[in-house]
């Protein structure tokens, strides 16, 4: 039996994985800058990151630029880089 259609598998969830992270790293930028946060294109970025946010139960910590540092999302990325590694892991020995 051929491993190629899990390997193919595993690579697109570790590419959407990959592609969660960004995202959650751009909503950490967008929150930690009030004024980004405020506007349409801010707003739909963190909408569209929320589901990949998990609530750990970290306080937001304030930006001194009117803005806050999501911590929660922070251990969100570490997590979901930490699962993708996995995979990695997972895919080569497949």
């Amino acid at each position: 039996m051929s491993s190629a259609p899990v390997r193919t598998f595993v690579t697109i969830v570790m590419n959407l994985l990959v592609v969660a992270a960004v995202l959650t790293t751009v909503r950490i930028f967008v929150r930690y800058f009030g004024v980004l946060e405020s506007s349409g294109p801010g707003e739909a970025i963190v909408v569209a990151s929320n589901p990949f946010v998990a609530s750990v139960g970290f306080q937001d910590v304030r930006s001194p630029y009117a803005g806050v540092f999501d911590v929660n999302a922070t251990v969100s990325i570490v997590g979901i880089l930490l699962v993708e590694w996995l995979l990695s892991v997972v895919r080569t020995r497949i």
